[in-house]
């Protein structure tokens, strides 16, 4: 088999691109076709997304090389939108301590590291340590430090 990632995820690959319905969308091949991207994440030590597209076209023309080029690219580029939305999905913050505001500490360090960026392009801090303080003294109370360190 040509290898195009691990030996591992060309396994999950070729589980999915070499079925005759792998480009059908059908639930069992889009099932074949996220598994091979948890294989993706799971065994890939690098950044692959940048070369996802000409790596899954290569193995596309491959293994269905009877298929056009311009629908193969046309598939693969659906394909890539819907890893795209998985992947960021699978990167989202979760569960998001100020959302939750269940434990004060953790709150207090995520608010310490919202940044924006100002109209010169420069870094800013959104919260003061003022704010922050008031933020924590709200939800958990004035003696929040006390309070929650002997938990």
């Amino acid at each position: 088999m040509t290898k195009y990632f691990s030996p591992m995820v060309d396994k999950y690959l070729s589980h999915w691109i070499c079925q005759p319905t792998w480009d059908s969308m059908h639930p069992k091949d889009m099932e074949r076709f996220y598994i091979f991207l948890k294989a993706l994440q799971r065994y890939s030590k690098r950044d692959w997304f940048s070369e996802l597209n000409a790596t899954l076209l290569r193995a596309a023309k491959d293994f269905h090389p009877s298929v056009e080029e311009d629908l193969l690219a046309k598939t693969i580029g659906i394909f890539l939108e819907k890893a795209e939305v998985v992947l960021n999905y699978a990167k989202a913050e979760f569960p998001n301590p100020v959302v939750e505001m269940r434990n004060p500490f953790e709150v207090r360090g995520l608010l310490t590291t919202r940044k924006y960026l100002d109209r010169d392009g420069n870094e800013q801090t959104m919260l003061s340590d003022d704010e922050i303080e008031e933020i924590l003294i709200k939800n958990f109370g004035k003696n929040w430090r006390d309070t929650y360190r002997k938990k």
